[in-house]
């Protein structure tokens, strides 16, 4: 197995469509921080999907652009610690566009703690 497999970020492991989007804010459960909202939606499936958002409110293009970048690198980089068989949905928030890569990384593991989707081992 090589690295690119462990840490990309392919299309198979995306949420795409609208609908899926929709039915992980309607089923799914929403952990709120202060510069991201994170919702959970367990599947049957053995992958893990992720979306991320960045709305509007976050700021102009670049801002957002910005705040999606951070939050998929600090996901993609620890994503391997997370169970399998989730759809995710990250949010980011307005004051997201002030935090370093490293604040990202932190505040995002401290959610998937408090939302308990760590792999058994890496809990410990």
């Amino acid at each position: 197995m090589n690295l690119r497999e462990d840490y990309g970020l392919p299309k198979t492991q995306r949420l795409l469509q609208l609908s899926e989007f929709n039915a992980v804010y309607s089923r799914g459960t929403a952990y709120h921080h202060r510069f991201f909202v994170l919702f959970v939606l367990p599947t049957n499936s053995t992958v893990r999907r992720v979306g991320i958002v960045a709305g509007k409110k976050v700021g102009n293009a670049v801002k957002r652009n910005r705040a999606k970048r951070l939050l998929r690198e600090a996901y993609r980089l620890n994503k391997n610690k997370l169970i399998y068989g989730l759809d995710i949905v990250l949010v980011a928030k307005k004051m997201i566009t002030n935090l370093t890569f490293h604040e990202v990384e932190k505040n995002l593991l401290y959610i998937f703690k408090k939302a308990n989707i760590f792999k058994k081992e890496v809990a410990s």
